[in-house]
């Protein structure tokens, strides 16, 4: 997926991008790993899932977020 900083984006734009984001499991990914900085290990486990598991929905996960930021013209 592509490399998305979120940093260089508006904090209320972000929050409106992720709320855009479906279902909740891929916006909580989001949240763990990509805004409070959490290891791909710490994410897996606080959401109750394999590391396998987590790899592949964080990608559909990023995947979500740039094509949602697109549509609002912030990528």
């Amino acid at each position: 997926a592509e490399e998305i900083d979120l940093d260089s984006i508006n904090k209320d734009d972000v929050q409106k991008v992720l709320n855009q984001i479906k279902p909740l499991r891929f916006r909580q990914i989001i949240e763990h790993r990509d805004l409070r900085c959490e290891t791909n290990e710490e994410v897996a486990k606080a959401l109750n899932m394999t590391r396998n598991n987590f790899n592949t929905k964080h990608f559909i996960a990023r995947q979500k977020m740039v094509n949602v930021l697109k549509q609002e013209g912030l990528l």
